[in-house]
């Protein structure tokens, strides 16, 4: 599994594997950190069943669900249950899960996410000499980097990232490491499982007014509006306006910062992997 996160991932960069034993524990590691992508056994318990499954998709939208089992002969009415469930995609043992399948499959899993499309906006926007800037902040959205630390993440002094930045025309480092929070944050707020209390707690904001207060200043909407439908598609917009030239001023702010008429199509990879893989005896 390791090996197949891989290649999902930027060159330099650890996915971050945790493994539960049971559904409830899947449940409370969603709750206390961030998770992009869930590997279950969906034989785990014993028996084959689908309603924790449906429970965990509904409760946690933003994550990847991916079946892995050796699945039995004329299964082909569970894999549709299972389908039915919530489920993205399934890997059959010893059959599709050489690490190179296995890869593809949760590259796609992954490509759904809005974090995901976040990625595929910058990536449309900065230069080769940054690129990869913005994809190491979204790693450690939790840690309220500094520029200072963010500059010794990414191996390079904050005033050399600066003078990368300005003459690409985008916003100032201390401004990135803001919207790296706030997608991650607005990703979570998709999760009906979550509250606006639990996605400041999982991604260290000192509190959920400073959430608050940070979303509207930079994107101009309220949580409950970034949960409706079509809420995360706005704030993309605004993350991409913050990065159009003449627009690093604002940060993207919501006074400041004019939204596009267009996001930037075709989600690319994720930056960053928080697995649990759910698994039990069979």
């Amino acid at each position: 599994m390791a090996d197949a996160l891989a290649g999902c991932t930027p060159a330099g960069s650890a996915p971050s594997i945790a493994f539960a034993g049971c559904w409830r524990e899947a449940w409370l590691e969603g709750l206390s950190s961030p998770l992009d992508l869930l590997v279950f056994d969906p034989y785990a318990g014993g028996r084959f069943e689908t309603e924790p499954v449906a429970a965990f998709a509904e409760q946690f939208g933003s994550c990847g669900l991916v079946a892995y089992a050796r699945f039995p002969r004329g299964c082909a009415g569970q894999v549709l249950e299972l389908s039915r469930s919530g489920v993205h995609a399934v890997v059959t043992g010893d059959v599709d899960d050489r690490p190179a399948e296995f890869g593809a499959v949760v590259r796609a899993a992954l490509e759904r996410s809005a974090l995901a499309q976040g990625r595929a906006i910058w990536e449309a926007r900065t230069p080769a000499s940054v690129r990869g800037l913005f994809l190491r902040l979204l790693q450690a959205p939790q840690e309220g980097l500094t520029p200072a630390a963010a500059g010794r993440m990414w191996h390079a002094h904050p005033k050399t990232i600066r003078t990368h930045l300005r003459r690409a025309g985008l916003p100032p480092l201390g401004k990135l490491i803001v919207w790296a929070r706030l997608v991650r944050a607005c990703q979570f707020l998709q999760d009906a499982g979550r509250s606006i209390e639990n996605v400041a707690l999982v991604l260290g904001f000192a509190s959920a007014n400073s959430f608050r207060n940070q979303l509207l200043r930079y994107t101009g909407l309220r949580p409950s509006e970034v949960r409706r439908p079509g809420g995360m598609r706005s704030v993309l917009l605004r993350f991409e306006g913050a990065l159009q030239p003449g627009a690093s001023a604002a940060g993207g702010s919501a006074r400041c910062g004019r939204a596009p008429s267009r996001c930037v199509p075709g989600p690319g990879e994720d930056a960053t992997v928080r697995e649990t893989a759910l698994h039990g005896r069979r």
